[in-house]
């Protein structure tokens, strides 16, 4: 196996390369590709100097030998061999040269014409298993030249590279290439113009073949309308007209530059709004030019007001009433009354969480006068904040019947009192005693100043702690108290109870929903005596037991409410 050589200079591999297979003339082994001497030798196998490398040096370089150079080769020895020109001090002896030159006589003084550049010496042969040696292994020789000096082999080398290179110049490869493009416009106008001659021939009276100068192209045109307003008409000169009802997104396809009229039909309640997306316009009908893909939306807008239908009061009392109605859209709407027809008391607002379905609406009057006629009419807006109204229509407030046993309980509407911490159950609302329709009801009248009042206090927060689950949604009893003091007292005189009734955590344990008969309007309508009174009420409105005293105990008045079922 051949072993790998590197220039000891720049550790370029020694091969081949584009100027030329370079030899060594004394072993004959490759030299660098680059010619490279380090300390004045060239071959990396023998150590072979060049004696007139500072020639070929200069030629490469294109630059005088520097006069240091000069120098220091004057001074080298003037002899070589004349067989493989190594250099020697000597003019008689043995041919030092390592690799086996075997000369052994005269040499030649360097000053001597040499052969030939042709005259190529005998290469010694390598050893197969040669191995690198350094370039220190032969002596450094130098010599003066008197006479011309002799063509150095590197040199010679050189000339034949440079005469196998050859000069590139582009502009025969450009008029080629020119001469072939206007012989191809040639032959393609030749066969353009053949083809219609014949066609114009073939066919008189006919339009001459003409080859499309840009290929077709296909824009897609998506429509969508709303599911309800209305629906869309489509006018193409080569399909004719077509009508889309409202539904899922319709995608059509036409040809580059096709004009489509689109025309906008609104459905009986409905108007026209715009066109959106790619296409912004006012206009019912417009003209689109497909020359890119287009979405179309059509915005459909609601004129008709909205339709009242079914309003009706219920659920009267002596002092409330409820009205009811329904729309078909949705919409927001309150109740006004008057006991005139011209309704100048209110508004009151639909209740919170009804017309969800947008089916069924109601609103709830309260702090009415008993047996008392009133007019009623609902204002509702929808969602394109169209009004409308119903005509006024009328309620009769019910009766007030004695509160007894056996009769059902007069209705009130009372102002809670209101806590300086606005929390519940006392934050300054209305309450009416028909929110608890359907509950069984203690009704307790008492006073700040009544000592058994104060006294039974605790039995009922109690129950209405456990029994009446502080008056939630879900159970079945409701405790209400109404303070029957002096408006400028009872603040004062609560807030005074709250501080008694707070435990060692400083916990107010005096919760109870308080509300204050300012106006004597309950008191009126009960028409008791003494205090503490309590009125117990079952779940169809009915009194069923009236209490004048105190109660004692917890379980006392847990018996009561049980005794209403």
């Amino acid at each position: 196996m051949q072993k790998i050589i590197l220039c000891p200079k720049c550790h370029v591999q020694v091969k081949k390369d584009n100027l030329g297979e370079l030899l060594c003339p004394s072993c004959g082994a490759r030299l660098c590709p680059k010619a490279h001497i380090f300390d004045g030798k060239i071959c990396s196998y023998c150590g072979w100097e060049d004696p007139n490398y500072h020639l070929w040096q200069k030629a490469r370089e294109r630059s005088s030998v520097p006069r240091k150079q000069k120098e220091f080769l004057d001074d080298k020895p003037q002899y070589m061999c004349p067989r493989c020109y190594t250099k020697v001090s000597t003019p008689r002896g043995a041919c030092p040269n390592q690799r086996g030159c075997g000369y052994s006589g005269p040499m030649r003084r360097r000053d001597v014409q040499e052969p030939a550049a042709s005259a190529t010496p005998t290469p010694v042969s390598k050893p197969a298993d040669i191995t690198f040696r350094s370039y220190k292994s032969a002596p450094l020789v130098s010599s003066k030249t008197s006479a011309a000096p002799q063509r150095s082999p590197i040199l010679s080398e050189f000339a034949k590279a440079e005469r196998r290179e050859r000069k590139f110049s582009p502009r025969p490869l450009l008029a080629s290439l020119l001469v072939v493009i206007v012989l191809g416009g040639l032959v393609m106008g030749g066969i353009y113009v053949t083809r219609l001659v014949s066609q114009s021939l073939a066919w008189p009276g006919t339009r001459p073949f003409l080859p499309p100068l840009t290929p077709s192209e296909t824009y897609t045109l998506s429509i969508s309308v709303p599911p309800e307003g209305g629906k869309i008409e489509i006018y193409e000169e080569a399909s004719g007209s077509k009508t889309y009802e409202p539904g899922p997104p319709i995608t059509l396809q036409y040809k580059s530059g096709t004009e489509i009229t689109l025309t906008a039909i609104p459905n009986e309640g409905w108007g026209f709004h715009r066109w959106e997306i790619d296409v912004s316009d006012l206009a019912k009908t417009i003209i689109i030019t497909m020359d890119s893909d287009k979405m179309v939306v059509a915005e459909f807008k609601d004129i008709a007001p909205p339709e009242i239908t079914g309003a009706e009061s219920e659920n009267l009392t002596e002092a409330c009433a409820t009205i009811t109605w329904e729309t078909k859209e949705p919409s927001e709407g309150q109740v006004v009354y008057g006991k005139t027809e011209a309704c100048d008391q209110g508004p009151v607002s639909q209740e919170p969480g009804t017309g969800e379905q947008y089916t069924s609406y109601s609103a709830r009057i309260t702090g009415l006068e008993p047996d008392t006629t009133y007019y009623f009419k609902v204002e509702l807006n929808d969602a394109s904040e169209i009004e409308a109204s119903s005509e006024p229509e009328t309620f009769s407030t019910l009766t007030p019947l004695p509160a007894e046993v056996g009769n059902r309980a007069p209705d009130f509407t009372l102002q809670e009192y209101d806590d300086e911490r606005n929390r519940e159950p006392n934050n300054g609302e209305t309450v009416s005693l028909s929110d608890f329709q359907g509950k069984k009801v203690l009704l307790n009248f008492w006073s700040t100043r009544c000592s058994p009042c104060l006294a039974e206090l605790p039995y009922i927060q109690t129950v209405y702690d456990t029994c009446c689950q502080e008056n939630s949604p879900d159970a079945d009893s409701a405790i209400i108290t109404i303070c029957l003091d002096e408006p400028k007292d009872a603040a004062k005189r609560i807030e005074m109870l709250k501080d008694k009734y707070t435990d060692e955590d400083e916990v107010s344990r005096f919760i109870l929903p308080i509300l204050l008969d300012s106006q004597r309007q309950a008191k009126y309508l009960y028409n008791f005596g003494p205090i503490p009174t309590t009125f117990l009420i079952d779940s169809d409105g009915a009194i069923r037991k009236i209490k004048v005293g105190r109660f004692k105990s917890t379980e006392e008045i847990e018996s009561e409410l049980k005794a209403l079922e």
